[in-house]
């Protein structure tokens, strides 16, 4: 059940931002200490030169859309040109 919690999250963040297996994101979600999951990601230029990470806990489903949003919002238009949902 954690693994799959994880990967769930992990995709609805790709989904969020649009993105593919062929984007430069970086996603990783794994239980913290209080037992809650965390989603952590890093979205990067296609040549590495920018980036833009958060972390958000899993609190409801709409939690990977919040980070998507977050990070499209903070992202430089290098990195937000990337993705379909920026």
């Amino acid at each position: 059940a954690p693994t799959r919690a994880a990967v769930s999250a992990e995709r609805a963040l790709l989904a969020a931002l649009g993105g593919d297996c062929q984007s430069p994101v970086a996603a990783h979600a794994a239980v913290g200490a209080n037992g809650i999951l965390i989603l952590s990601a890093i979205l990067f230029a296609a040549d590495g030169s920018e980036q833009v990470a958060g972390t958000v806990a899993m609190t409801d489903a709409d939690a990977p859309a919040r980070l998507a949003a977050r990070l499209l919002a903070e992202a430089p238009p290098s990195i937000t040109a990337l993705f379909g949902g920026g």
